[in-house]
């Protein structure tokens, strides 16, 4: 029944005409709104219930695993509102299940689910950094590499724990090294404002370079926006070096260019690092 569920929820019966369809789209590329008119809407509906009967089954020793896996799909389901009615509630209630506690049981992405919808300054319903903390440090524990991410930046920034630059310079360059974009990103930022410009320069050069997001996001399970936010942060970084010749021979015609690649990739965070290069904060 599982299986079954995967097949009809993720399209794959439909999955190798749909990569001949540039035009075609994909559960993860398409909004609740959208999934409501969508020809895919029944089979959702139907890889919906199965996983939503497996998910309320009886736990032991067995089937743990595929049971908090199925939780996790069925919490997805009611997030994005494929093959149900969209439900942040529902969502968060399905991935607390998955979840186990944090348990080495648990569904580690579940975890990092539940840090991301607890840090939403939007929904006030929701908003508490202090559980984003607990459920990032869970799925760090447990493996996750967008976690030890997002801890890093936590710990950087000092957002819903005690910023702490040495924990944050741990798992920057932990997560670093399994592949993380945005961490890589951040690092690009410790490095500049610690004058190791050198460094800066080296890592922002790998890092503002790489441009198929989609592709890392596959490769990595990161979410995109993140990606694009560790290139943009990159790409600033760079532009900087370029600036102001820290680390790098002073060229303002590759700044220019960087900066606008940064803005790219990330308006808001290209914007917010410009006001603080205004204010001489960088």
């Amino acid at each position: 029944m599982f299986q079954l569920g995967i097949i009809l929820y993720d399209d794959l019966l439909d999955r190798d005409q749909d990569e001949n369809n540039s035009n075609s789209l994909h559960n993860s590329q398409i909004d609740f709104e959208t999934a409501f008119k969508h020809p895919n809407r029944d089979k959702w509906s139907r890889g919906f219930e199965y996983m939503l009967q497996i998910a309320n089954l009886s736990i032991d020793e067995k089937n743990k695993k595929l049971i908090h896996q199925a939780q996790f799909n069925v919490g997805k389901g009611y997030f994005l509102g494929f093959g149900c009615k969209q439900s942040d509630r529902k969502a968060e209630e399905y991935w607390l299940k998955s979840a186990d506690n944090g348990s080495e049981y648990g569904n580690v992405t579940a975890m990092t689910y539940l840090a991301f919808i607890y840090s939403r300054k939007g929904e006030p319903e929701f908003f508490d950094l202090n559980k984003t903390y607990f459920w990032h440090n869970e799925a760090c524990g447990n493996g996750s590499l967008e976690s030890q991410g997002a801890l890093g930046a936590m710990y950087y920034y000092g957002i819903g724990c005690k910023k702490n630059i040495e924990a944050a310079y741990e798992c920057l360059t932990n997560s670093s090294e399994r592949g993380n974009v945005f961490s890589m990103g951040l690092l690009c930022d410790y490095y500049y404002r610690n004058k190791f410009y050198v460094k800066a320069t080296e890592l922002s050069k790998k890092v503002s370079g790489l441009n198929d997001v989609d592709k890392i996001s596959r490769e990595t399970n990161c979410l995109r926006d993140f990606i694009c936010k560790g290139i943009g942060l990159a790409c600033f970084t760079l532009a900087r070096c370029y600036d102001m010749g820290k680390g790098i021979e002073k060229d303002s015609d590759q700044a220019h260019y960087l900066y606008k690649r940064s803005f790219h990739f990330d308006p808001d965070l290209c914007q917010l690092y410009q006001n603080q290069s205004t204010f001489e904060l960088i």
